[in-house]
């Protein structure tokens, strides 16, 4: 993968971004992670 995954980390500027790496396919991918909905403290969704 070379140097791609650190410029990928580089352009990350917002929240909820991240980079996620495939080893078998030896790809380097920007998802979106989106905000949680379920309250905190460990209990089922609503």
């Amino acid at each position: 993968m070379g140097s791609e995954p650190k410029t990928s980390i580089r352009t990350l500027n917002r929240r909820g971004q991240a980079v996620m790496g495939d080893d078998e396919q030896e790809r380097v991918r920007m998802i979106q992670i989106r905000p949680c909905r379920s309250q905190h403290g460990g209990g089922e969704a609503r």
